[in-house]
């Protein structure tokens, strides 16, 4: 028991800190954070973002606040929590952006094509977790290779 509450005060205290108040204070400040390292890493899907009116926060929310356990499979939510163990808060963020830059573009096509007139974000937002729930096992080896790529990005570090 000492340990699972060791893991979970991590996760809340240091991964993701202040998102899980009242006003979701740390989620909100990732979500910022996310949006600036979008612009700048991956400024196609940025565009599309915009073009879209799809605020980054819909796709956000589940990777963000439940570390993708509630959506993905469990074998592969395990690899995502092994990385975030090991590396942190940038981890979470890192593998954010993997996600975006390796299913964004699938979600918003098929949601545009879904032919019920004007492209809603709340379409996008959904078709963006099915493609990345029905893909991830399959793909969480690329998840975990692009999630390391980004990592010195997300940190800082100098290239």
């Amino acid at each position: 028991e000492g340990s699972v509450l060791a893991c979970l005060c991590y996760i809340t205290e240091e991964v993701c800190p202040g998102y899980f108040g009242t006003s979701l204070e740390g989620y909100f400040r990732d979500v910022t954070i996310l949006g600036a390292l979008v612009s700048y890493l991956l400024p196609e899907i940025h565009v599309q973002l915009d073009e879209l009116h799809m605020p980054l926060h819909l796709l956000a929310t589940d990777h963000l606040l439940t570390l993708s356990a509630r959506t993905w499979p469990f074998l592969a939510a395990v690899r995502l929590w092994d990385v975030i163990f090991m590396e942190g808060s940038p981890a979470l963020l890192a593998s954010f952006l993997a996600l975006l830059g390796m299913y964004f573009r699938q979600a918003a096509d098929l949601a545009v094509q879904d032919g019920r007139g004007q492209t809603q974000p709340a379409d996008v937002a959904s078709r963006f977790r099915d493609v990345t729930r029905a893909s991830v096992a399959r793909d969480i080896d690329e998840v975990v290779q692009q999630t390391r790529r980004y990592l010195p990005l997300v940190r800082g570090d100098p290239v």
